[in-house]
């Protein structure tokens, strides 16, 4: 499949129907230059739905789950801020307790000069 972008959203890989509607509504955020889709993974029952996972150098990382399968999806911004409070106040990702917001588990380190150097 070509790569090519439609709306903010890359499209590299396959994308999960059920996460097509997140997507779009990611894409309608001012906060948001580019919407990635990563490969799908199969999985076993369990939650469907979006979460954030943590802040990458460049954005966002999310979850994307349907029923049978689950498919990252990164979120370049330069105010991934922005992006978290958009994606709670259109109920994309639901809040986690009383009005909390979601839970980042990690952030990826900052890029080393050995990093940069390697991708010239």
């Amino acid at each position: 499949m070509p790569k090519f972008r439609h709306h903010k959203v890359k499209r590299e890989h396959a994308v999960l129907p059920a996460i097509e509607a997140g997507l779009a509504l990611l894409a309608g955020c001012e906060a948001v230059g580019a919407v990635i889709p990563g490969p799908i993974r199969r999985k076993r029952g369990g939650a469907t739905g979006w979460s954030v996972q943590y802040e990458t150098g460049t954005g966002l990382k999310f979850l994307a789950r349907s029923p049978s399968a689950v498919q990252e999806v990164f979120v370049v911004s330069a105010d991934p801020e922005a992006v978290i409070r958009f994606v709670l106040e259109s109920g994309l990702v639901p809040r986690s307790g009383a009005g909390a917001a979601p839970l980042r588990e990690q952030s990826s380190p900052p890029a080393t000069e050995t990093d940069r150097e390697r991708r010239r």
